[in-house]
């Protein structure tokens, strides 16, 4: 199984490093623990270690993970957690008080700049702008002292200890995080350093959504938000494998000039999403996966994925639950405004598709069996 590796950018933080002897030899650990994540083996490194929900709990915050690589409504879920007065949510792997603002979190993170600290921020962040889907920060102002590079790779290490800091100070009682990590990450983590979460216990689902539904939005992505980046992989991809695009413009009229066709090609040839997401769900059988579409259309359902997370801690009581099924918010879009709208069912977004959309699904389903794992999970495959 092979997963995209995050970024070991871990050499450029002398500045840092000279400041303080204690502090140089911590991160000095911490890197030769980073570094080894390219020989861990995931599997099923759950079974020995899996975080799990504790109800009787003395720390003052009580913590989640919900792992998931893209596409399957993590913002809107983390920013639909934020609507109970008790809980604390940040999504991606950006420093909170920048994704307050950069996304739709329903989070004052105005607030929340005002009364930050050095402390608040000594995880770093990527100054001035964080966020790689091109979308622009809504006033955000840079903080006047001096803040270190984010270095994505240790937000295992980190990630709990950064938002107890930016819970201070406010009602939270349960805080955590949606799309900061995915399943892999977190196993090669646990494996190298079982007290990687400072040995906390806690919940942990992973968050999935149906294929078809999924992969249409990596394709609106990848057109909007970062095809020009993309266009010299894409072009190799083509050079590479001339003759095959060849006869897949003649067979099914495709033109790879046009955007939304070299969007879809690098989805399905080089993106390897599917694959990722496919292997989520054989690798982990021990992970509860939750799904997008059930979060979105049943009350019950998304209260009790909320009382996983919480422990049972806090109540997803009527006023919380028509917050989060307000047609506005269901509809809400990466930074809020005007709705973006719901997503079409997968089964009309299959037939909406292309010719040649359809063909690479459902080349990529039989190659990945990907059938079988998504009925397994209780998803209508019947028309792909």
């Amino acid at each position: 199984m092979k997963f995209p590796q995050l970024p070991l950018a871990l050499g450029s933080r002398r500045r840092l490093l000279d400041e303080n002897q204690e502090l140089r030899q911590e991160i000095e650990q911490l890197n030769a623990k980073v570094q080894t994540f390219a020989n861990i083996d995931p599997g099923l490194v759950f079974d020995p270690y899996r975080p799990s929900l504790q109800r009787a709990s003395t720390s003052k915050y009580r913590h989640f993970l919900v792992t998931s690589w893209g596409h399957a409504a993590s913002i809107w879920f983390a920013g639909s957690l934020n609507f109970h007065e008790s809980m604390l949510c940040n999504v991606g792997q950006d420093h909170p008080l920048q994704s307050f603002n950069a996304h739709w979190l329903n989070v004052d993170g105005k607030a929340h700049f005002e009364r930050s600290t050095p402390e608040s921020w000594r995880h770093g962040a990527i100054l001035p702008e964080p966020v790689t889907d091109g979308s622009q920060l809504r006033g955000f102002d840079i903080p006047a002292f001096s803040v270190p590079p984010r270095d994505y790779a240790k937000i295992p290490w980190f990630v709990f200890d950064e938002m107890e800091t930016i819970a201070r100070d406010t009602s939270a009682r349960v805080i955590g995080n949606v799309h900061g990590m995915w399943l892999e990450t977190v196993a090669k983590a646990l494996a190298v350093d079982p007290g990687v979460f400072g040995y906390r216990r806690f919940p942990l689902v992973n968050l999935i959504r149906h294929p078809v539904g999924r992969t249409e939005s990596a394709i609106k992505a990848t057109h909007h938000y970062h095809l020009s980046r993309l266009e010299p992989e894409i072009d190799r991809l083509i050079d590479e494998q001339i003759d095959d695009i060849r006869d897949i413009e003649r067979k099914f009229g495709v033109d790879f000039t046009e955007p939304r066709a070299r969007a879809s090609l690098h989805v399905f040839r080089q993106g390897h999403q599917n694959t990722v997401w496919s292997d989520e769900l054989k690798d982990f059988p021990r992970v509860r996966m939750v799904l997008m579409e059930k979060l979105q259309e049943s009350p019950e359902y998304f209260a009790a994925v909320f009382d996983e997370l919480t422990g049972g801690a806090l109540e997803a009581d009527k006023a919380f639950l028509d917050k989060v099924f307000l047609p506005e918010n269901l509809g809400g879009g990466r930074q809020g405004g005007k709705p973006a709208g719901r997503p079409l069912e997968s089964r009309l977004q299959f037939d909406e598709w292309s010719d040649f959309e359809r063909a690479e699904f459902r080349r990529l389903a039989d190659t990945l069996k990907l059938r079988e794992l998504y009925e397994a999970q209780g998803y209508d495959m019947s028309f792909v």
